[in-house]
């Protein structure tokens, strides 16, 4: 349907953890995006209903995206008064975002503490390897409302760093793909134990076998990237 076409080329579908995070905070996910056109997919699909209750929902839905374009617009408008800017970074300039949700540390300070100990350790490396040592990390921004941090980075630690990330997101996508079809096979029933056992195993295994394969990449990615610097 049409509104399956324009919702789905939202701004907001690609919207990062984080952002996601702060939207379901703030109540308005479903106004938006994938979600939204789920929710008028769902009013039009329903075999009982008839074009007046149709209109009734829509209005409804239509009265609660209103309100939340005229909060934005007014919060825009105080933003603007306050001379409060969002933190754009210059030519050259990089940062690493990373949430740490509420959850996890159970708003505890020492939690948090070592979280943020945490992250510093899980950095060392990729610093290390193109060629910057274990220098201090420097915080950019950070946000309370979901311990939110930015930190400092340069180029060369933000490329690794996102191309390992894309990576492993990539690896556990087939993972939990083999584990969906597994999952699948144990529901329909009529398939032993024995014979699904060996896709748990091969899921774990390929975790490991890419886990290798992209440490290896990153590496001679970075000393080819070294190389370079210096011919």
């Amino acid at each position: 349907m049409i509104w399956t076409r324009l919702c789905g080329g939202a701004a907001s579908n690609r919207f990062s953890p984080a952002w996601r995070e702060a939207i379901d905070e703030l109540g308005v996910s479903d106004l938006l995006g994938d979600t939204l056109a789920e929710e008028i997919e769902r009013i039009f699909s329903r075999n009982e209903i008839t074009p007046a209750t149709a209109a009734d929902e829509i209005n409804a839905v239509k009265q609660r995206v209103d309100a939340l374009l005229q909060g934005l617009s007014a919060a825009s408008l105080g933003l603007e008064f306050f001379e409060i800017g969002a933190e754009e970074l210059n030519a050259g300039e990089f940062e690493i975002g990373f949430l740490i949700p509420r959850s996890v540390v159970r708003d505890g300070l020492e939690s948090l503490g070592k979280e943020f100990v945490q992250l510093k350790r899980l950095l060392g490396p990729f610093t290390e390897l193109v060629g910057e040592g274990r220098p201090d990390i420097r915080v950019r921004s950070l946000s309370s409302s979901e311990f939110q941090v930015f930190l400092d980075s340069t180029q060369g630690v933000a490329l690794v760093v996102a191309t390992a990330i894309e990576r492993v997101l990539a690896a556990y996508e087939r993972i939990l793909t083999i584990r969906q079809k597994r999952k699948e096979l144990a529901d329909e029933g009529g398939v032993p134990d024995e014979v699904l056992e060996p896709l748990s195993m091969h899921a774990s295994q390929v975790m490991e076998d890419e886990i290798e394969l992209i440490v290896d990449e990153i590496v001679v990615s970075a000393k080819q990237a070294d190389q370079g610097r210096f011919e």
